[in-house]
C-alpha cells in the first residue's frame, strides 16, 4: 500500500504539460498554479531522496553502523530526516490545500520507507553481532581451557561453560533435540582434539592419557589425524604401556627407579619417568577431588551434631583432617556454642566478595570450608552456591550485578565493610522486588511504589552510615 501510494504521488508530479492558452485569465492562473505546485512537490522529492543517500550510505551514515552500534539509533537518524524534511517544507509556498496534504503524505510515505530499511538493516546486524558473541564466548571457553590445560578440573569447568552457551544458542534459535545434539557433539569433538592436540605439540605425554579416554567423542577426521601422530609416536606407546604396568604396583620411589633402570635404553627410561609423573598427578588430583568430597561430608556432620548436641560435637571432629579444617570446626562448633547461631564476619565475607569479582578463578578454587565459623548459613551458601554453578550466563550475571554494586557504594564513599555488608544484605532482600521491576506484567503504579519503597531504604541506611 505505502509503495503504490507513493509511486501515485510520483507519478501526479511527473505528469508535466503545456500550460494550456485560454482566453480565460483565471483559468491560466489556476493551470500555472497547479503546475508550479506539481514541480515544487517533484522538487522535494528529490531532496528527501538525495538526502535518504546521504543519511544512510555515507561515511557516518546508518548503514556503515555495525553490530550494536546500530542498537537504537534509528530513533535518532529518523529525527535528523524529519528536520531535515520539515525544514524544506517551511520556505514552500503552495497555492491548493490539496498539495499540502499531497505534501505531508509524501513526508509520511518516505520516513516509514526509510525507517523500514532502518529496522531490517538493525535487525539483521543486531542479530549477526548476538551470534558472534555467542560463538566468540564458545571459541573463549576452548582458548581458556587451553590455557589452564594442567587444571583437569579447570578443563572441565571451561567445557561445562561451553555447552551451556550452546543451550543458551538453542534457545535463542528454537533448535530441535536433533541439532543440539549435533551441536554438542561438534563442541566436544573439537574441544578434546584441542586439549590433546596441545599436548601432543608439546611432545608432553598426557596426550595418550586424554586420546585413550576421550577418543570415542572425536569425529572420524581428527582421530584418524590423531591415530597417525600415535603410530608415528610408537616408543611413547611402549613407554605408556611400561609406566601403567609399573605404577600399577604402588611401589616406592625406590623401587620404581630400579625397574626403570632394568629397561637399558635412555630414551625409553626417560619416556616411562615422565609418564610415571603424569599418573602421579592424575592420582593426586583425584584424591585431591575425593579429600574435598570427605572434608564437605564432615563439615555437614560436624554442623548437624553442633545443632542437636552441640556439647558433644568437638567429640566427634575427624582429626586425620588437615590442621586448618580441624581450627576451623573447633571455632565453628565454639561460637556456636555461645551464640546459638553463626554470626558473619564483614571484614572476611568483603575480602571474598571483592576475590569473586576480581579473581574469579582464584574464588572458585578457594577452600571456602575453611571459612565456615566466619559465615552465616546464608552467606556461606550464597558463596557456596557461586562456586559450584556451572552455567557461565548466571556466573557473569551474579559477578556483574555485584561489580556494579560496589562501584555505587564507594562511588557514595562507602567503604568500611559493615556498611557494605548491610546494603548487600539489603540488596539481596530487594532482588524479588527488583525481578518484579523487570516483569512485564507489573503495572506502573506498582512499579513506582517498589522504586520508592527501595530507594527510601537504602536512602535511611545511608543516614545510619553516615552518623
Amino acid at each position: 500500500m505505502v509503495e503504490t501510494a507513493n509511486n501515485n504521488v510520483l507519478t501526479s508530479s511527473f505528469s508535466l504539460r503545456k500550460i494550456p492558452i485560454s482566453q480565460n485569465e483565471n483559468v491560466l492562473d489556476v493551470e500555472n498554479s497547479k503546475y508550479l505546485d506539481k514541480v515544487k512537490i517533484l522538487e522535494l522529492c528529490n531532496l528527501i531522496d538525495e538526502w535518504e543517500k546521504e543519511l544512510l550510505f555515507s561515511d557516518g551514515g546508518f548503514f556503515s553502523l555495525k553490530g550494536k552500534e546500530v542498537k537504537d539509533k534509528s530513533d535518532e537518524f529518523i529525527k535528523e530526516l524529519e528536520k531535515f524534511i520539515n525544514s524544506k517544507i517551511s520556505v514552500m509556498s503552495f497555492y491548493f490545500d490539496e498539495s499540502k496534504e499531497a505534501v505531508q503524505k509524501i513526508k509520511q510515505i518516505k520516513i516509514e520507507n526509510i525507517q523500514n530499511k532502518m529496522i531490517k538493516y538493525e535487525s539483521q546486524e543486531l542479530y549477526d553481532w548476538e551470534i558472534s558473541v555467542y560463538n566468540n564466548a564458545i571459541n573463549l571457553s576452548m582458548q581458556k581451557a587451553l590455557l589452564y590445560k594442567e587444571d583437569t578440573q579447570l578443563i572441565e569447568k571451561f567445557l561445562k561453560q561451553g555447552l551451556s552457551i550452546i543451550k543458551l544458542m538453542s534457545d535463542r534459535e528454537k533448535w530441535n533435540n536433533k541439532i543440539l545434539k549435533s551441536k554438542k557433539e561438534k563442541y566436544l569433538s573439537e574441544f578434546y582434539y584441542s586439549i590433546i592436540k596441545s599436548f601432543l605439540d608439546d611432545k608432553d605425554i598426557r596426550f595418550f592419557q586424554y586420546y585413550e579416554k576421550y577418543k570415542n567423542i572425536l569425529d572420524d577426521e581428527k582421530k584418524q589425524e590423531l591415530e597417525k601422530s600415535i603410530i608415528e609416536t610408537k616408543d611413547n606407546i611402549i613407554a605408556y604401556n611400561w609406566a601403567k604396568e609399573i605404577f600399577s604396583y604402588n611401589w616406592n620411589d625406590e623401587k620404581i627407579n630400579q625397574e626403570i633402570n632394568e629397561l637399558k635404553d635412555e630414551n625409553l627410561e626417560k619416556l616411562v619417568k615422565s609418564y610415571i609423573e603424569v599418573l602421579k598427578k592424575t592420582e593426586e588430583e583425584e584424591n585431591d577431588k575425593s579429600k574435598k568430597e570427605l572434608v564437605e561430608k564432615n563439615w555437614e556432620n560436624i554442623i548437624s551434631l553442633a545443632n542437636k548436641e552441640p556439647d558433644k560435637a568437638l567429640l566427634y571432629i575427624d582429626l586425620t583432617q588437615d590442621r586448618n579444617v580441624i581450627e576451623a570446626q573447633k571455632k565453628y562448633i565454639n561460637q556456636f556454642v555461645k551464640n546459638g547461631f553463626i554470626k558473619t564476619d564483614k571484614e572476611k565475607y568483603t575480602q571474598i566478595l571483592k576475590k569473586m569479582i576480581n579473581d574469579f578463578e582464584s574464588f572458585i578454587s578457594m577452600q571456602l570450608a575453611e571459612y565456615r565459623y566466619l559465615l552465616s548459613e546464608k552467606d556461606y551458601d550464597f558463596f557456596h552456591k557461586l562456586q559450584k554453578e556451572t552455567s557461565y550466563e548466571k556466573q557473569i550475571k551474579i559477578i556483574s550485578d555485584y561489580k556494579f554494586l560496589l562501584s555505587e557504594l564507594e562511588l557514595n564513599n562507602i567503604k568500611k565493610a559493615d556498611q557494605i555488608y548491610e546494603f548487600i544484605l539489603l540488596f539481596q532482600e530487594s532482588l524479588n522486588e527488583y525481578k518484579i521491576l523487570n516483569s512485564k506484567d507489573a503495572d506502573i503504579e506498582k512499579k513506582n511504589k517498589i522504586i520508592e519503597t527501595i530507594t527510601q531504604r537504602f536512602r535511611n541506611l545511608k543516614k545510619e552510615g553516615d552518623k
